[in-house]
């Protein structure tokens, strides 16, 4: 009994990956759905206020673009402080330059 169990379990678990490799684990039967009928379709396109869907269109866009940018900004910072951290000498300035700011900070909250 135990040697049919892990049998079929081998199986079960083969399957699966199968399943997975071949991204077959949900089958939708295209033939089988339902319709939505062509007067309901018209009827609520025609209520559809073209103004409204173009303000969001444009919300959403301005937004995408915005993250872009931004993105892009972020990796440009980066690559220039890594340029900066690669160089001994910058990276040194940069160090004494931040001691002498957390120096003046320490400075001013303590005395």
């Amino acid at each position: 009994m135990v040697n049919f169990e892990e049998k079929f379990n081998d199986l079960i678990q083969k399957k699966i990956i199968n399943d997975i490799s071949k991204q077959d684990l949900i089958k939708i039967n295209y033939d089988n759905r339902y319709e939505v009928p062509y007067e309901i379709l018209k009827e609520c396109y025609e209520k559809i206020d073209i103004e409204k869907v173009k303000e969001k269109i444009i919300s959403r866009l301005e937004e995408e673009m915005a993250d872009k940018i931004v993105n892009k900004m972020v990796t440009e910072f980066s690559n220039d402080i890594k340029q900066i951290m690669c160089n001994r000498e910058l990276r040194e300035d940069l160090r004494y330059y931040m001691r002498t700011k957390i120096k003046e900070i320490n400075d001013k909250v303590m005395g």
